[in-house]
């Protein structure tokens, strides 16, 4: 809805105006465009065989599907930060924006420690893997 929505309501893409703003607008379009592809690319997936190795175009296809997250996470931050220095910058939008990129890195990096522990576990458990 909101790629809709921009496309639909902004034309920094047609004009090419200020270069901050095109520069936004072509990141958020990568951005959301590889964020819509990731159910293709789910069907893609090749499967793996039960309690067979991984083959080369499995491991091929999630070293694919993992750069493209992190490439679009890297990306939106890029969009996200230009875009909002566009905005008209008042302290209480100062003040949430920081509150929000506390947040989002605080749970990025529990949900980083928590996947760790996790495996960490059940290594501790089996020590065969």
């Amino acid at each position: 809805v909101g790629f809709i929505i921009a496309l639909t309501s902004f034309n920094v893409l047609a004009d090419q105006g200020p270069k901050e703003s095109y520069v936004h607008a072509c990141l958020g379009c990568t951005v959301m465009a590889i964020g819509l592809f990731q159910p293709l690319n789910a069907l893609l997936r090749p499967h793996l065989d039960m309690g067979g190795p991984r083959t080369q175009l499995r491991l091929l296809w999630e070293l694919l599907h993992r750069g493209l997250g992190w490439s679009a996470i890297a990306l939106s931050v890029g969009a996200i930060s230009i875009g909002a220095r566009l905005t008209l910058w008042t302290a209480e939008f100062g003040a949430a924006y920081g509150a929000a990129w506390a947040v989002n890195v605080g749970l990025g990096v529990g949900l980083l420690v928590h996947k760790w522990r996790t495996k960490r576990a059940e290594k501790d458990k089996d020590p065969e893997q």
